[in-house]
């Protein structure tokens, strides 16, 4: 549980830092140190950077920083 959730925050910085490339991090990361296959690893990082992805964009529609 420690070492998921020190990927994880490592992943976030990753993502936050750069706004892109969570994706390239995280499957890897589950798949070395978490132990997920690579068929279990690519939804859940497909959901928890889509996720992170989307509040970011709410969050920017809110404060009027992204114009549709």
């Amino acid at each position: 549980m420690l070492v998921g959730t020190l990927l994880g925050l490592l992943i976030g910085v990753a993502l936050g830092l750069t706004g892109a490339g969570g994706g390239i991090f995280a499957v890897p990361a589950l798949v070395f140190g978490l132990g997920m296959d690579i068929r279990s690893a690519a939804p859940v990082a497909l959901f928890a950077v889509g996720s992170t992805t989307g509040l970011g964009a709410v969050q920017g529609l809110r404060q009027g920083v992204v114009r549709l």
